[in-house]
């Protein structure tokens, strides 16, 4: 899928906080983005993973910093907003120099 329309996904996700299913280095991952932008000059997103795999096995609910580009297979679900209640703001400062699109 073009970086254009997975950017559209995942802008429309973070405003109407839609869960997101996707693949991501070979694991089914499924995520609420809370934050769309940039770091290096590479577009990333910054999600609460909540179910699906990684490298690193099982997830029950943990931060990600995803290469945008990298999604595969991409599609917005619906259900319950997942979060935690830590500091977003310094994760997004960790993911991304420059949000272009943020949960409110």
């Amino acid at each position: 899928m073009p970086s254009v329309l997975l950017n559209i996904l995942l802008s429309q996700a973070i405003r109407e906080k839609r869960r997101v299913f996707a693949t991501y280095e070979g694991h089914p991952r499924e995520f609420c983005p809370h934050a769309l932008g940039y770091k290096d000059g590479i577009e990333r997103v910054l999600a609460y993973q909540f179910g699906g795999s990684s490298r690193t096995g099982p997830v029950e609910g943990e931060w990600k910093c995803f290469v945008v580009a990298n999604l595969l297979g991409i599609a917005l679900t619906n259900g319950d907003w997942r979060t935690d209640s830590g500091d977003r703001s310094s994760r997004v400062q960790h993911c991304l120099d420059n949000a272009i699109e943020q949960v409110s």
